[in-house]
């Protein structure tokens, strides 16, 4: 089992990755988010919204200790959604079961 972040870069190279709030509500309300990440340091409204976004569409949810932005390759991000179900399912094996909220 790799590391989250090796799939976390593999799929923002592969442009399966909407980060940043505005283009993964934008994934999420479109019915392309497979897998909302939330990093630790983000604020708990935006916590908040995403997490009842991603109820309203059942996609799963992981709070994450990673740097998600570095992992990206987009520094600074907080929340992304991976789009590809096949990669979020990777993530979500490699983070571990335990970890998802939805």
């Amino acid at each position: 089992m790799g590391r989250p972040e090796n799939y976390l870069g593999i799929a923002a190279r592969a442009g399966k990755v909407a980060a940043g709030r505005k283009a993964a509500e934008m994934a999420l309300r479109r019915g392309r988010g497979r897998l909302v990440l939330l990093a630790k340091e983000c604020g708990k409204d935006v916590r908040r919204h995403f997490v009842r976004l991603a109820e309203t569409f059942g996609v799963p949810v992981i709070r994450t200790d990673l740097d998600l932005g570095r992992a990206i390759g987009r520094p600074g991000k907080v929340v992304a959604v991976v789009t590809d179900a096949d990669l979020a399912g990777q993530v979500i094996a490699s983070i571990g079961e335990k970890e998802v909220e939805v």
